[in-house]
């Protein structure tokens, strides 16, 4: 139950440090905001011609198109849930929800400062860009509008840009290899439901409230599923079409590039693990 009160924010980190969304809190597609410096660094690696360029930006741009419904959907989906779970509360635990996100808001935001070793500097910055962003955030969630989920996206990117100009090239590494372990741990049922409990117990939730609680979290979850089925295939769609653009060579180099991110973020868990221990 926590992971969907909180909007996803194990998933998004963002949503920790900038205090942020409530809704529509997923995996933003540029980390810094320069994915199209990604784009070209990939290319030259792959030595594109402009041709080929060409022909992927126009497969991107078509896939894009294809995707943006869909992802409006999930936000729509999520911000009924949402709803959907509130109405379970009583008046005094609506009124104690806030609270509750914050203070675990700001305990992640603790243990993601202390993995990243943030100067004291660094942590004032942080601390500032958090306060703007929060207030940003709970300014937009008051309006109304078709438009609504795609603002919100847009100012989660301004958020994770903000954040990462505030980082060393090492601590942005880090802080993405954490991004990705705290997704990781949301998945894990066994910790996810401890986590559910203690804030269940937090919000004094009754039996009753917590079964009608985990039922609309099921029925979100099916309807979700679907549509990240259909994204998924969106995307493979998209990787095969641009597959084919490339030479023999090309996806070759491709597939030791792939095999080499894997590799380093199989490295990164691997060190994680040791530090654990």
């Amino acid at each position: 139950m926590l992971r969907y009160l909180l909007g996803g924010m194990v998933v998004a980190t963002v949503a920790l440090m900038a205090g942020g969304s409530l809704l529509y809190a997923e995996a933003p597609k540029s980390h810094t905001g320069k994915g199209h410096g990604r784009c070209a660094a990939l290319a030259a690696k792959l030595n594109l011609t402009d041709k080929q360029k060409e022909e992927m930006g126009k497969i991107r741009t078509e896939f894009h198109a294809k995707e943006a419904p869909l992802k409006k959907q999930l936000g729509t989906l999520h911000h009924e849930h949402f709803h959907a779970i509130k109405q379970v509360l009583t008046e005094e635990q609506r009124a104690r929800l806030p609270e509750g996100m914050k203070a675990e808001w700001d305990r992640r935001w603790q243990e993601m400062a202390g993995k990243l070793n943030l100067t004291q500097e660094q942590q004032q910055k942080l601390d500032k860009v958090r306060a703007e962003f929060r207030g940003k955030f709970k300014q937009l969630a008051t309006k109304e509008g078709e438009k609504r989920p795609e603002q919100f996206r847009e100012l989660r990117h301004e958020a994770f840009k903000a954040i990462a100009a505030e980082l060393t090239p090492e601590q942005r590494s880090r802080f993405w290899t954490t991004f990705r372990e705290e997704r990781h741990h949301g998945h894990n049922a066994a910790v996810r439901g401890k986590e559910h409990e203690a804030f269940a117990e937090k919000l004094g939730l009754s039996a009753e409230q917590r079964k009608r609680v985990e039922q609309i979290c099921s029925e979100y979850a099916k309807k979700r599923a679907d549509e990240v089925a259909q994204l998924k295939q969106l995307r493979h769609e998209e990787h095969t079409a641009m597959a084919k653009v490339l030479t023999a060579e090309q996806r070759e180099k491709l597939h030791e590039l792939r095999k080499d991110r894997e590799n380093n973020a199989k490295k990164g868990e691997t060190g994680k693990a040791d530090r654990d221990r």
